[in-house]
């Protein structure tokens, strides 16, 4: 998504009205200024051949990508067998449900997308508005399909996008709470609080799946494993001085209790008179 986001930057420009002519700018007037760099014009044939290339690399990547890479592993799936397609491509099928296999070419095509309105799309309302049914589109996509294989990531997606399409139909009445302070400042602590909400909740579920995961572990190699530790921890410098003079103390209380011991019993056979 990064390098997308870079490649399609190249196309945001903003009309600029420079009035009177000036050293920067010779011709005045207005002037299509890069968003992210406003000492270079838009229009110069130079720019035009770097926005060129930012359209293809930008396809490149958030198409062409996903696109080749599920089109192969379809083509491993029928010549060489699922178990060797998925294997391959662990990073682009692991946690998917075999059915919906190909669900991470969707993922990164959403990505793109939102990417795209985000760059093309100068009208503030309308970005959000087309982003908000986009979203939303994906949402019921996702429920749909119910696409994963673990219960957790179902659920942290769809609370995900379910509290960034709630986020941005409340960010639709900013504009028109702006002339009454203590709306605009109501829906603000509302996107704010329902934002760390959903942060708290996803946590909640990674670390309960985190208790189940080390849980398991535990019970299948806890006894390795506390034999590794102890193994270890034996092996420790420290460890291994506090042993050998637990030791040494242990020898000298013994020593003293057998000499003491012997000379109560040197003591108790002298007092006996000998007999006749």
């Amino acid at each position: 998504p990064t390098l997308i986001e870079k490649c399609l930057l190249m196309n945001k420009c903003d009309v600029i009205e420079i009035g009177p002519p000036t050293t920067d700018f010779p011709k005045g007037g207005t002037q299509s200024l890069l968003d992210s760099d406003r000492s270079l014009d838009c229009n110069t044939n130079t720019h035009k051949q770097y926005q060129s290339a930012s359209y293809f690399f930008g396809l490149a990547y958030g198409i062409g990508i996903p696109f080749t890479i599920t089109v192969y592993i379809w083509y491993l799936k029928r010549t060489k067998g699922e178990a060797i397609a998925f294997s391959t491509f662990a990073y682009y099928t692991a946690g998917y449900d075999k059915r919906t296999w190909w669900w991470e070419g969707v993922v990164l095509t959403r990505k793109l997308g939102i990417i795209a309105i985000a760059v093309f799309v100068s009208h503030e309302g309308l970005r959000l508005y087309i982003a908000m049914w986009f979203l939303s589109i994906a949402l019921m996509g996702h429920v749909q399909k119910e696409p994963y294989t673990v219960p957790m990531l179902h659920n942290t997606e769809t609370l995900s996008l379910s509290t960034i399409v709630i986020t941005l139909n409340i960010a639709l009445l900013f504009e028109w709470a702006k002339p009454r302070p203590w709306l605009f400042t109501s829906l603000a602590i509302v996107v704010i609080s329902l934002n760390l909400f959903a942060i708290f909740v996803i946590f909640f579920f990674m670390g309960r799946e985190l208790q189940k995961m080390f849980g398991v572990i535990l019970q299948k190699y806890g006894h390795r494993m506390r034999e590794k530790a102890r193994m270890i921890w034996e092996k420790l410098p420290f460890v291994a001085w506090w042993r050998s003079r637990t030791a040494e103390k242990e020898k000298e209380r013994a020593d003293e209790l057998e000499a003491s011991s012997s000379a109560r019993t040197g003591q108790f056979t002298s007092v006996i008179p000998e007999s006749e």
